[in-house]
């Protein structure tokens, strides 16, 4: 049997990743996103509490100035899913999902601490034409440069560059959308009230891109409870993907509103994540 090849480890891993591409929602409707609509704005709700202040940075990649705007709209997202009573807390994340493409089925089973390490363990079938399951482990432990692999081939280390080790390192961040997005971008840049898809919305331009082929993004909220609704994604490189993103259903787990189901539309086709089991795991 052959090795796995470098490229199709981390095409699985990322595409569950990109897939939620944080920021669950309804990407950029097809006909653009067509001004405000002739909406008038409500006046602006005062600021939320603080959550950013609190969360682990092992957990998640906060940049290391958050601006005023950032801060602002992040916090209104995050309690807008109800993390404020945990994720100060939280010390691993356990998420079990699937991704399904016309061609390829994914489980995944994401294990992130907030030691800075992080386990996948997956198992990939090709569809078309069927063949039998292939399962990998793979740890990346905290400090190491590289990969530990384990498939039915028996245990190796793999090297990765840096890009590509911080592109996995937040793979375990995809159950908060509003974390992924800053994991990814250094701030907000502005807030501009539209119609999206028919419904108000507030769309979130992201600048200062984190990891390379990253271009640009737009995160959009719901207009009037902030909940994630969309985000749109530009990419150079294949390390991640470009494409819209679409929350089909959300789910509650230990009080925070979750992704269940999240549909990406990329310039591969689209894909299905399904997330079968989230565990929050906090030290209270």
């Amino acid at each position: 049997m052959t090795h796995p090849r470098r490229p199709a480890i981390l095409i699985a891993l990322i595409a569950a990743c990109a897939a939620s591409m944080v920021l669950a929602g309804a990407a950029q409707s097809r006909g653009g996103t067509g001004g405000n609509g002739g909406n008038t704005s409500p006046p602006p709700p005062p600021p939320p509490p603080d959550i950013l202040a609190t969360v682990s940075t092992q957990l998640f990649s906060i940049p290391p100035t958050v601006t005023d705007t950032t801060r602002l709209w992040v916090n209104r997202s995050l309690n807008a899913t109800g993390a404020a009573g945990i994720i100060s807390s939280l010390i691993r994340v356990e998420i079990e999902c699937e991704l399904e493409t016309d061609d390829n089925l994914l489980s995944l089973r994401i294990l992130s601490s907030s030691t800075g390490s992080v386990r996948f363990e997956q198992t990939t079938q090709c569809l078309k034409p069927l063949s039998p399951p292939r399962s990998m482990c793979i740890d990346m432990p905290v400090g190491n440069a590289s990969l530990t692999v384990t498939d039915t081939a028996g245990t190796r280390m793999l090297a990765l560059p840096d890009d590509a080790r911080a592109v996995l390192r937040r793979a375990g961040d995809i159950w908060s959308p509003s974390m992924m997005a800053l994991g990814q971008f250094e701030t907000v840049v502005s807030a501009t009230p539209i119609t999206y898809q028919g419904r108000p919305c507030v769309a979130l331009a992201l600048g200062g891109p984190r990891l390379p082929g990253l271009q640009s993004g737009t995160v959009y909220l719901d207009a009037v409870t902030y909940l994630p609704v969309g985000q749109e994604t530009n990419i150079v490189r294949d390390i991640l993907i470009s494409g819209r993103t679409t929350i089909m259903e959300w789910q509650t787990i230990s009080g925070v509103q979750v992704p269940k189901v999240i549909q990406h539309e990329g310039t591969d086709g689209t894909s299905t994540l399904r997330f079968t089991s989230v565990t929050l795991v906090t030290s209270n």
